[in-house]
């Protein structure tokens, strides 16, 4: 007799997921000035490994992915690494440090062991922030594909669910559900502190809702969901005033079209694809032509575009600054999360605003200012892994899951080039589960001649051969 105990364990791992990613989004958007938010985050991912059944051994899925296992490790045992006490004549040789030298010589703290990092507390707050996207990543390893889809529609419906927040923002000039000071009354926020990050929130729920809307056919409801969710998200992702994530809406839309059209041709005549191609040619040039002439009306849309005249741009100069930064630190760094700390040792007197410059706002120019080479070398990883793996999944079973989570993951890479996107629980988490969408996808494969679902990454594992579970198979 089958044991049950498999299915419930089944369930208790879409729960979880479906309640760590509402935590993750709705209360972690704030960054780094949102403590206890980010606290909450955490203590939820910390609940999950003390208190689900088998905890921390969840974790030995990831043995299954030799590569993402191994690029996890690396990226944990850089930040640890930054903790440890240093001698003081090892710490003193270090790049940098002779301000931080002459500033403890005025203490007596000059002979003491130091860390790596120039500041321990926001070292360790990088490192904690690390456990909720280890977290979603270990659940998405574990669940089946039904649950992974339900999961997609469950993001997909967050994401209305900010839209209804930022709304009440808009209308409001956020007087009513503003969660964070701050806000500009024009940008829609929902659930975010940054209006760029809330942008590319619904730029990558149309990624989602691209991969893993569960249509058995192409049919009218299919393309009319599919453009219904484009101009909805679009709208949203138009209302944050977010540049970048307005000009990342390309990615998506051609996605969509992809989807919509491209797929149309499978099971069909040659007269059947031509007759739909045309009418979805139709259909997109009255959807392109209506959104035209709304956004020829509509003052929202007109402020978004004057956005994008490049005047009086700070971004340039921060970039400058830091890359003089990162030549004081090179090639060690400065340790994780202490840009704030150690930017202002190379700011320019001409640059220098009323406000602080508390981010790079370019990602990778930030993390290699304070990791150093090594930052660099792990992200140059991150990016080979996911290009191997995403070819990989174009040609297996889940080729468009693959498809969804790696232009989830583009934008997030090319969002990173002008701002910091994965500088809040939020959207640490959702890259996350990207990534572990694409690994799945990149693994999945339909044994054909055993008519079973295998997995595989490296050597496949051992598998019994039975009727074919359709909830085990990636939705086509």
């Amino acid at each position: 007799m089958q044991s049950l105990k498999p299915q419930y364990f089944q369930i208790d791992v879409f729960f979880s997921s479906m309640v760590l990613c509402a935590v993750a989004i709705l209360v972690g958007g704030g960054g780094v000035g949102a403590a206890i938010p980010n606290l909450v985050v955490q203590l939820a991912s910390l609940a999950w490994f003390a208190l689900f059944p088998g905890g921390i051994r969840q974790l030995t899925v990831l043995r299954k992915y030799t590569g993402l296992l191994i690029l996890i490790s690396v990226t944990f045992l850089v930040v640890i690494c930054q903790l440890v006490p240093l001698p003081a004549e090892i710490w003193h040789s270090l790049p940098g440090r002779n301000v931080a030298q002459s500033a403890l010589k005025l203490v007596g703290m000059d002979g003491q062991a130091m860390p790596f990092s120039l500041d321990r507390n926001r070292t360790f707050i990088a490192l904690l922030s690390l456990l909720p996207p280890l977290a979603l990543l270990t659940i998405v390893l574990k669940m089946r594909w039904r649950d992974i889809e339900r999961l997609m529609m469950a993001l997909v419906g967050l994401g209305l669910l900010n839209f209804i927040i930022g709304g009440v923002q808009l209308v409001s000039a956020q007087r009513l559900l503003s969660f964070y000071p701050g806000a500009v009354a024009s940008h829609l926020y929902g659930s975010f502190a940054n209006h760029n990050s809330a942008g590319l929130f619904f730029v990558l729920v149309i990624c989602m809702y691209l991969g893993f809307a569960n249509h058995p056919s192409i049919s009218s409801r299919r393309v009319i969901a599919s453009v219904a969710v484009l101009i909805l998200f679009g709208s949203a992702v138009i209302l944050t005033q977010s540049r970048s994530a307005t000009a990342l809406l390309i990615l998506p839309i051609v996605g969509v079209l992809f989807d919509v059209v491209l797929r149309g041709r499978g099971g069909r005549g040659r007269g059947e694809v031509g007759d739909y191609t045309a009418r979805s040619l139709v259909m997109a040039a009255i959807v392109l032509v209506g959104c035209i002439a709304f956004a020829s009306q509509n003052g929202k849309v007109a402020q978004t575009v004057q956005r994008f005249y490049l005047q009086d741009e700070i971004r340039p100069r921060v970039w400058g600054d830091t890359v003089h930064a990162i030549e004081r630190f090179w090639p060690m760094g400065s340790g994780t999360g202490t840009f704030a700390d150690v930017f202002q040792l190379d700011e320019s007197l001409e640059n220098v605003l009323p406000k602080t410059a508390g981010r790079a706002h370019n990602d990778y120019l930030e993390i290699a200012l304070e990791t150093g080479g090594a930052g660099i070398a792990i992200m140059a990883g991150w990016a080979g892994w996911c290009l191997v793996t995403l070819l990989r999944a174009s040609r297996g079973a889940a080729a468009r899951q693959g498809f969804a989570a790696g232009l989830g993951l583009c934008c997030i890479a090319l969002q990173s080039i002008v701002d910091y996107p994965l500088r809040n629980q939020a959207m640490l988490c959702l890259f996350a589960i990207l990534l572990g969408l694409l690994a799945r996808a990149g693994a999945a494969r339909v044994d054909q001649v055993s008519g079973s679902v295998c997995v595989k990454s490296g050597s496949s594992l051992p598998i019994k051969r039975r009727k074919p579970d359709s909830r085990l198979a990636p939705p086509r």
